[in-house]
Parts: C-alpha cells; structure tokens; sequence
C-alpha cells in the first residue's frame, strides 16, 4: 500500500512540474498535443496547419531548451500563456491565424526575441487587443479581429490597433487579409499622407469620410470587392497625388468634379464597371503622368483635349467603347511613352506618330473601315499588301472568324494569332500565302477541318494548330509541308508540326514520314486510330515524338527505335517546361516493346505535379518490360497477353516472384499495384499504416501464374476513406515475401 502511494505522489509531482510522459528517446517530457516532448532536448516544434484546437497548454512553457516554436495557421482559441515567457532561449515564435484572444502578456518583453525582426516573431490575424507589451510592434500584431481597441481619447483603434489621431501620417494594411466594410473611423486620421489598403476583400462604398483626410496625398484601394460610385467627398483631396481604385466593382461615371485633383499624377481606374464619356475637366490637370482607364465601359469620341497633358507618360484605355479617330495633335505629347487602345471601335487613320504600333491599337472593332487600294483592312488596322511580311497578333482577345482577306498579303512571312478567341473554319484563302514560314493558330476556338489549300504553303517550316476543335482527317494535300521542321527562326520555342488536342480522326497518314527535317511532331490528344505508320522511322531528325490520347492500336513500330528521341527543356528558370522525348500513354497499343527503347535519353519517370507520369500508361503492352521502364508502365491491360502466353510459349512466364513500385506514388486516390507470379501460388498482398497495422486486404486467394496487378482505392477493409501518408504494401506468395513504400496525398 505504501508503495502504491508513493508511485502516486511521483506521479502528481511529475503532472505539476510538467514531467507526465516518457519521450521517444527516454528523457522526462511533457504532452502536448498528444504528443510526448522532451523536455531537455526539444529545441523545434513545426506545428503548423496542422489542425491544432482549444487553449495553448501553459505546459509548452517547461520545454526549456526550445528555440522554435510554429503553431500558427490552426483553431487554436483562449489566452496566450504566460508561461511562454519561460522559455528562454526561444528565438522564433509563430502564433499567427488562430483564434487567441486577450491580452499579450508583459513578460514575453523578456524573451531572448529580436523585437525589430518581423520574421521571428508573429502574433498576426488573432483577436488580440490593445494595450500591448512596450516591446510589441505594429508590425508584430497586425492586423487583428478585435472588438474592442479600448483605445484612448485622441486615438483612432483600427484592425487591434490604437493610432495616434496627430501623429499617424502613413496606414498601410496592403495584403493582409482584410474583410468587410472599410471602417469610417479612418476618417478621424486627418494627417494621414498615404492610406493603403490594396489587395485586401473589402467590401461596400468608399466612406464618405475620407473628405477629412485632406492631406492625403497617396490612397490606394486598389484589388479589393469596393463598390457604388466613386464619392464625390473625394474631391476635397486636393493634395492628392496618386488615386488607384483598380480591380473592384465600382461602377458610375467619372465626374467633372475630378478636375478638383489638380495635383494628382496618377489615376488608375481600370479593371471596374465605369461608364460614360470622359470629362472635359480630367485634360485639365496638367500634372498627370499616368492615366489607367483600361477594361471599364467607358464610351463617346476619344479625348481630343488629351494634347493638353504634356506630362503625360502612360495612356491605358483598352478595352472600352471608346469611337472615332484619334486626334493629330496626339503626336504632340512629347513624353508618352506607353499607349494602349486595344479593343475599342476606333478607326483608321491614325496619327503618323503611330504609324509603328500596331499591336497598341489592333484590334478595334471598326465598323467603317477606310483603306487605300493598296492595303487590306484587318482588325482596326490598315496592312499594306505588299510590304507586309509579319503580323503577330498573340494574345489580344481577337474574337470572330478569321477575315478571307488575310489572303490578300501575298508576301506575308509570318501569322502569328495564337492565344485569342477566334471561331470559325480556317478560310481556304490562307492557301495563297505562298511565302508563309510561320502559321502559329493555336489556341483558339477554330472548328472544321484543315482546308486542302493549306498544302500550297509548300515554304512552312512551323504549323501549330494545336488547342482548337478542328475536325476530319488530315488532307492529303498537307504532304506537300515537307519544309516543315521547327526549333528554330522566330520563336525560341517552335514545334514544327504541332495538332494536338483537337478532334482529327482517321489514321496517321504514311506521308508524315516525308518530313525528314521536322524535330517534334505532336498529335496527341486527338481521335486517329489504327496503327502507327512505320514511316515515322524516317523522321531522322526528330527529337519529341507525341502520340498519346487516341485511338491508336497494334505494336510499336521497329523504325521507331530508329530514332533519336530525347526530352527538351524550354523556356528559363523558374517556368521551365520539360517536352518529352516520347510519349504513347492511353491509345490501345500493344505487343512487346524492345530493349532498344533504352538506347533514348528520356527520364522514363518523371515527377509532374508531386506524381510520376508514365509515357506508356493505359495500353495494352505486354511483358516482359525493359528494364528501364519497367517500373514506369503505369497501368496496362494485360488480359490477351496470357491468352498469347498460353498459345504460343512458356518463354513470355515471368521467370522469379517480383513486386513493383505502385503507379501513380504519390497518388489519389487511386494507384495499381503489378507483380509477378512464375508459377501457382497462394497469393495474399496486404496494405499497412507504418504503425504496422492493416489497413485493407487487396488480394487473399489462389492465383494462376502470370503478370498481375490489383488496384487501390485508398480505403480501409470498412471501405471509409484512409488519411493522407506513407503505406506499406506486402506481397506474400508460398515462400516468397517483399515490402515496398507508397504515399497517399490528399
């Protein structure tokens, strides 16, 4: 009995002191969290987003050696303990996105914390309050859900924070997760000189309020969810320099009370729901040097007053309704060094000034075109027939069909109109473009099927019509394109003969193997079926071969293994995009496929998006593979390679026990599982947590010999959902046992 009490006593000396578990390696801890800590030797817990909840134990102040301390980004709730500031040698404390609440108490002044770097020490989006410790900064503790500030007379509490009503001449909570109204009390902050409240979620009007803060010289509200009209208090800042409301909901006219700004050099106004002309008054402020109107819905002749703003160094004012011409005396502003007047219905003629910048005014949906006799009128732009050699429209928002009169520019070099919204069918025309080098039409939204006027273009070295919905077989004519080639001329990236996601269909034509210069040929992600012709063997210097997602059926061409594939980096860090050397995944292709397809410098398991990808998934290959992708074959059917195995020969058995590398790992939430049978056995492959417990049966029977593969859905025997992590998957068959890693992620 004596004993027993004793133990008892240790016990609860242990709980007060914070000594109530053994750690991992065998020194007195403390549990936190459901996890036993040591006391002596932790120096680092990384807890963050990591589903934490309820009050911060008090306990965490007894792991006396801790230096880091992340609990950030969880639900954790109540005060912040004042036993943390026991925890001396803590350099780095990270309490941020929680739900604490109080005060901060005054002895965390005494941790060995660098104050006045932001980086060691977060306390932000809580619902702390004020007062705060002397050594607690602004930039530590803001912004927080607060409710009361209980700031005191002459200051303003905003976001958990107290301001000095004299004093504050600078607010800015750019970024910082704001929602809701903009509170009206900053209007009480009439010293303010910059008000920042950009890229935030903040909601409703502008408070009328601001019309106190008349020594504002910068406000920026700009990338937030504000709308009504822009108020007309604002025009009591006449200090005002620098006015960015851009990408909100704002809607209204611009009024000509904005001549009140006389001193403003930057009105930024794009991106919202503004209508109407343009104010006389807004060429009145001569001051401006950046005017940013774009992408509103503004309308009526362009400014002629614009002249007057010989300050001006930036014009933005595309994609409006904006009509008529734009005036000479725009050729008088001697410091513009930026226009942009896209997608309006502006005319021709334009200033001479502009004569050289196409691609700031194209396109313009000009209803009355006026061109000379020797020029074709095309997308608000007037192109002369003859000296026009190169149009690269790329990504402008052209919308409707492609004109015929493209026809027209008989010595045209280059058509360059990928990334828009074109429609329609690609109009035979094209085919009198005799000297075209490059027809770049991907990305768009063409239908119908390629014109046989296209094989004229017997001069194309780049044909990409790649991300469209064109349809039908190839036509014959295209047989002609052997110029075709790529990887060079005017693109640092050019794939030469690029189809891929479409609706082609039919099969991939013999001729295709005429195109001898051509360095990567994509298909993929079209409708052709039948087999692949042995003629791509002669592609001798192609280096991507792109076949996958169609159709495609019978073995892998021996000419194949003729070639010289390999995989391709393009673009430069950090967006570098790795083009592979071959890729045959999801078709219904089959057969054995050779060791020479080593002999290719391809990474035959790649990880794209934390997954390996496998080139040759989702066919019908049969075993044995090559050994350097046999663990990158990803899923296939291999249900008429036994029947071949049975019927033909013992040589196609597999000749050991094996078990491969699951496919897709990571995966979610669905991954294979191959291995290999040499012979009749009792087969039972299991799955475990790496606590060593069994989480789901997969397979518990007789099988017969031969390549197999089971799937796994991740879930538990119960058939519920399994967590995010590393599994363990066991194969056992007669004497034959092995063990082999995947990770699930969710």
């Amino acid at each position: 009995m004596f004993k027993k009490i004793v133990i008892l006593i240790i016990m609860v000396i242990r709980v007060l002191n914070g000594q109530n578990c053994t750690a991992d390696d065998g020194t007195s801890g403390i549990e936190l969290w459901g996890t036993c800590y040591s006391i002596q030797n932790t120096e680092n817990l990384y807890l963050s987003n990591s589903g934490l909840s309820g009050e911060i134990p008090p306990s965490v102040g007894s792991l006396i050696n801790l230096e880091r301390l992340y609990i950030n980004d969880n639900d954790l709730t109540g005060a912040l303990p004042s036993e943390i500031s026991n925890l001396n040698n803590l350099i780095f404390l990270n309490v941020s996105n929680n739900q604490l609440t109080g005060l901060i108490p005054d002895d965390v002044c005494n941790m060995n914390i660098n104050w006045n770097g932001t980086s060691y020490f977060n306390l932000t989006n809580n619902q702390f309050c004020p007062p705060y410790p002397a050594c607690i900064t602004n930039q530590l503790v803001f912004p927080q859900d607060c409710a009361d500030e209980n700031c005191s007379d002459g200051s303003t509490g905003l976001w958990g924070w107290c301001y000095d009503q004299e004093t504050t001449n600078s607010l800015s909570v750019w970024n910082s997760q704001l929602s809701g109204a903009i509170p009206t009390e900053i209007g009480e902050l009439a010293n303010l000189e910059t008000l920042n409240l950009g890229l935030n979620n903040f909601t409703g009007e502008i408070p009328a309020s601001f019309s106190n803060l008349i020594n504002l010289e910068n406000l920026y509200l700009n990338q937030n969810q504000i709308s009504g009209n822009i108020p007309a208090e604002l025009q009591s800042l006449t200090n005002l320099k620098h006015l960015d409301l851009s990408y909100n909901l704002l809607s209204g006219n611009i009024s000509d009370w904005i001549g009140s700004l006389n001193r403003l050099e930057h009105l930024i106004l794009s991106h919202n729901n503004i209508s109407g002309s343009l104010p006389n008054e807004l060429g009145q402020i001569s001051s401006l040097v950046n005017v940013e109107l774009d992408n509103n819905q503004l309308n009526g002749e362009f400014p002629q007053w614009i002249s007057n703003l010989n300050n001006l160094n930036v014009l933005k004012l595309n994609n409006n309704n904006f009509s008529g011409n734009i005036p000479d005396n725009y050729c008088d502003l001697p410091n513009v060094s930026q226009i942009d007047v896209r997608s309006n219905n502006l005319c021709p003629p334009y200033p001479d000034c502009l004569a050289d910048f196409e691609n700031w005014i194209v396109p313009q949906n000009c209803e009355n075109m006026v061109c000379t006799e020797s020029e074709i009128g095309l997308w608000g732009w007037c192109y002369n027939k003859e000296a026009t050699t190169n149009i690269r429209l790329y990504n402008i928002d052209i919308s409707g069909e492609i004109p015929a009169g493209i026809g027209e520019l008989e010595n045209l070099e280059r058509l360059d109109l990928r990334y828009n919204q074109l429609s329609g069918e690609i109009p035979p025309e094209i085919g009198n473009l005799t000297n075209l080098l490059y027809l770049e039409l991907d990305h768009n939204q063409l239908t119908g099927e390629i014109p046989p006027e296209i094989g004229n273009l017997i001069n194309l070295q780049t044909l990409m019509l790649n991300e469209n919905s064109l349809s039908g077989q190839l036509p014959e004519s295209m047989a002609n394109l052997v110029n075709l080639s790529g990887g060079a001329g005017w693109m640092s990236y050019s794939p030469g003969l690029s189809l891929s996601n479409n609706n082609f269909s039919g099969e991939i034509p013999s001729w295709i193997g005429d195109f001898e210069n051509l360095s990567e040929l994509d298909l993929s992600g079209n409708q052709f079926s039948g087999i692949i012709p042995e003629e791509i063997g002669n592609l001798s210097n192609l280096l991507s071969l792109r076949l996958n997602d169609n159709l495609l059926t019978g073995d892998i061409p021996d000419t194949i293994y003729q070639l010289n594939l390999s995989d391709r980096n393009i673009g430069h860090a950090p967006a570098v995009t790795r083009i592979p050397g071959l890729d045959i995944s999801n078709n219904q292709l089959s057969g054995i496929i050779s060791n020479e397809i080593c002999n290719f410098s391809i990474n035959w398991s790649p990880f794209v998006d934390d997954s390996i990808v496998s080139y040759f998934n989702n066919n019908n290959f049969c075993p044995p593979y090559p050994s350097c992708i046999e663990n990158s074959m990803g899923t296939q059917d291999t249900l008429n390679c036994q029947v071949a195995m049975n019927i033909n020969s013992c040589d196609f058995m597999p000749q050991s026990f094996s078990l491969s590398q699951n496919y897709p790992n990571p995966f979610n939430p669905i991954t294979s599982i191959s291995y290999d049978l040499p012979e009749n056995e009792f087969v039972s492959i299991n799955v475990f947590d790496l606590m060593g417990r069994k989480v789901k049966t997969l397979v518990n029977k007789n099988q017969v010999a031969g390549f197999r593969s089971v799937q796994w859905n991740a879930t538990n025997n119960l058939g519920q959902p399994v967590s995010a992590g590393m599994y363990l998957y066991t194969i056992q068959a007669g004497a034959f046992r092995q063990t082999r890693k995947m990770v699930l992620l969710k």
